[in-house]
């Protein structure tokens, strides 16, 4: 079975639907990255690299290490998301700055961003 696909519209409905700078940026970087949630999850400040423009993903399935495009409109959103909330280690912190980001807590944002733009698809 294939994944669903969200038009692009859709995407921008659903991050404009998700008011938190943390969720918001969050799920842009799943999207822009093409990434899943561990692998965003366990994202280091030093895995991002803004002169070479990539993304250096180390948690990735299989345990294997790779380079993805970071995109100029999602590093001006990681750029305002470090501003406001200063992550010392890992990008996305969870409730202490040494666990990571606990994925009911984005399952939950996205179930309801995605209700409250009004998508009827499965949005995971």
């Amino acid at each position: 079975m294939l994944p669903t696909v969200l038009a692009r519209s859709e995407v921008d409905e659903l991050l404009s639907c998700t008011p938190n700078l943390k969720h918001r940026t969050f799920l842009s970087t799943l999207y822009a990255c093409g990434m899943r949630f561990s692998e965003a999850a366990h994202l280091r400040i030093a895995d991002i690299d803004s002169a070479r423009m990539q993304i250096h993903i180390t948690h990735g399935k299989g345990a294997k290490a790779r380079m993805v495009p970071l995109s100029p409109r999602l590093l001006t959103e990681l750029r305002r998301y470090w501003k406001q909330y200063k992550p010392t280690d890992l990008l996305f912190p969870g409730n202490s700055a040494t666990k990571t980001y606990a994925d009911a807590t984005i399952r939950k944002v996205m179930k309801h961003a995605a209700e409250k733009a009004g998508i009827r698809k499965r949005v995971y």
